[in-house]
């Protein structure tokens, strides 16, 4: 076999975290103590061996790097301290950069001495907004300095919606580009690697969403078993977000009072089923975020070090819960107006941030990691038997 090493590939997992990486001595503990490891072609000695080695297109078409979950447990029974989880987890970020479509936003979204340059275009963005309100309505206010406002009149709700509607799907078209580059990649890469009985597309995609849905796979890891809880509350904080966001819109286009407060639509009361179900949804995900966030800062050596993609991702979700939170007490009590629109300009900001960059960021896991379980369940590559 010829290797063709390439040594920038590993000098660039190594600053993403995969800093162990050349501690590896080949002696499979790893693949043994894995409670989600496959019992045909186990990981992840070989990704740890080939990581070494430099192969960055073999390892970017293996779907075995996105059924880890980083649970710790090979870390902590490692013989030589190299921290198999860490070095995936890098590869992870390593995949979503090759896949990224276009190229230079994957980069952009992965240097953390690029985070003002990804603010700056957020910042644009925004002002791009406001400069076609104002084109529309020269009268709209750029400082809330009332007793009573209502965040419309700075931004109308046409212009959000055409805006973040269209950044939002131009951020899914970038996602199923690189899903589809990196199916295709697994296809070229492990189309053997299964031994058990295959399962056809559909049957396993839906296999694998119920998977996802429930966080089954994180049960079976020992060292780290409560991960599960934040996991959770952080994906159904932010779904039940977009379910609320999404119904709020469709409300606003088709003008249904009778599901809101009045003709008018906004704003809802303390007491409307859109804002209740909203605020449980924002509690959730502002608690799953300071749970994860926690159980990262303390015992890093059990719990998986953290990078810059886990802090960003963090980050940019609590941004968006906390601002969320504030911009609706800022309308709906007795705080100063004038609170009000650096408030909404830094909430704009966050959701802007969260959504068109959702394809770089360690939110494309949902994406990847979900074409990796179908992709095994098709390949009969079971996770085994609960020990």
């Amino acid at each position: 076999m010829k290797v063709n090493p390439d040594l920038e590939f590993v000098r660039d997992l190594i600053r993403k975290g995969g800093s162990d990486v050349k501690k590896c001595s080949q002696c499979a503990t790893c693949s043994v103590v894995c409670p989600l490891s496959p019992a045909n072609r186990p990981y992840p000695r070989k990704e740890m061996i080939w990581a070494s080695w430099g192969l960055a297109d073999k390892l970017a078409g293996d779907p075995d790097v996105w059924l880890c979950h980083q649970c710790g447990d090979c870390s902590t029974q490692c013989t030589r301290d190299a921290r198999p989880g860490d070095v995936l987890a890098a590869l992870r970020l390593k995949a979503i950069e090759h896949f990224a479509f276009p190229g230079f936003m994957g980069k952009l979204a992965g240097e953390p001495r690029l985070l003002p340059v990804l603010l700056l275009i957020a910042a644009l963005f925004l002002g791009l907004m406001v400069v076609t309100q104002q084109a529309l309505n020269a009268t709209a206010p750029l400082v809330f300095q009332e007793a009573h406002f209502e965040y419309e009149e700075f931004l109308s709700h046409p212009v959000i919606i055409g805006y973040f509607t269209t950044a939002f799907l131009l951020a899914i078209a970038s996602a199923a580009i690189g899903a589809v580059r990196f199916w295709r990649a697994m296809e070229a890469t492990a189309a053997d690697w299964g031994t058990e009985e295959r399962e056809s597309f559909l049957p396993a995609l839906v296999g694998a969403v119920g998977e996802l849905l429930w966080h089954s796979r994180f049960h079976r890891c020992e060292v780290s078993a409560t991960r599960r809880s934040g996991h959770l509350l952080v994906f159904y904080g932010f779904l039940g977000l977009l379910v609320v966001t999404s119904i709020a819109t469709l409300l606003t286009i088709l003008e249904l009072p009778f599901l809101l407060d009045n003709p008018h639509l906004y704003p809802l009361g303390w007491g409307h089923p859109v804002k209740i179900a909203g605020n449980l949804a924002g509690l959730a995900l502002v608690g799953g975020c300071g749970y994860v966030w926690y159980y990262r800062a303390t015992n890093p050596e059990q719990n998986g070090k953290s990078t810059y993609a886990d802090w960003l991702f963090l980050g940019l979700l609590l941004a968006v819960g906390l601002t969320g939170f504030g911009t609706e007490f800022v309308r709906l009590t007795p705080i100063p107006a004038v609170i009000g629109t650096p408030t909404y300009l830094v909430h704009l900001v966050a959701v802007f941030c969260l959504l068109i960059f959702l394809p770089y960021t360690k939110f494309a896991h949902f994406f990847y990691r979900l074409l990796a379980m179908t992709h095994a369940r098709s390949r009969g590559r079971a996770v085994p038997p609960e020990r």
